[in-house]
């Protein structure tokens, strides 16, 4: 248990570190008809423009996400938490 508490803790602080370098990610035209057409199946309203952490349109019709701010720092936040947990945990044998 305390080595998936670690290994989980490092996977979400390293996402976090990624989600407050990068602005954006631009998707794949593969991965953009993929979204593309379950957005649609769920019945969701598709338009040009999103707020954060949806989709806007790009060019060639590829798709960009753009994180919310705030995400990164709670990635960050749960990891060192997990990770000290994970650490720090004894073994019961």
């Amino acid at each position: 248990m305390a080595h998936r508490c670690v290994v989980l803790g490092i996977v979400l602080l390293v996402a976090g570190v990624q989600l407050r370098y990068v602005e954006s990610f631009v998707l794949t035209q593969k991965a953009s008809e993929f979204i593309e057409s379950n957005v649609k199946q769920a019945g969701f309203q598709h338009e040009e423009t999103y707020d954060t952490f949806l989709l806007t349109a790009g060019p060639a019709s590829k798709k960009t996400v753009t994180p919310p701010r705030w995400l990164g720092w709670a990635l960050m936040s749960v990891g060192g938490v997990m990770l000290l947990h994970g650490a720090t945990i004894q073994r019961l044998d």
